[in-house]
């Protein structure tokens, strides 16, 4: 292949994997930020972005869903709304215990004097 068309195939592919997103959300998208104080480099801020557009129109069609009488329960977007699933659960659920710590010792209420 020619180096210039290996070049222009490339800048395409980049272009294309590029997150998407709607400007008529860029006012929400703002305000959701600065609520949470929310601040990105320019390289990931396309991606959260994206991610944020993603959990956001999942919360709306769940809500209409509710609305319908399919849900018992509403959601609403919060400070995870930039996270994938997968982020969420790595942050959230991540307990680590490390081996070789001493946790102490889990006394009886006779252990304690507390017993009635």
């Amino acid at each position: 292949m020619h180096p210039s068309l290996f070049l222009a195939a490339l800048c395409l592919g980049i272009a294309s994997a590029a997150p998407q997103v709607d400007p008529n959300l860029d006012a929400q998208w703002f305000q959701w930020k600065a609520a949470h104080g929310k601040i990105y480099n320019v390289d990931e801020e396309g991606w959260r972005r994206a991610v944020w557009e993603t959990n956001l129109k999942m919360i709306e069609q769940h809500n209409r869903e509710y609305n319908q009488g399919k849900h018992s329960f509403t959601m609403a977007m919060n400070s995870f709304g930039d996270m994938t699933n997968d982020e969420f659960r790595h942050t959230m659920n991540g307990l680590k215990i490390q081996k070789g710590k001493n946790r102490g010792h889990l006394m009886s209420s006779s252990e304690s004097g507390t017993e009635e």
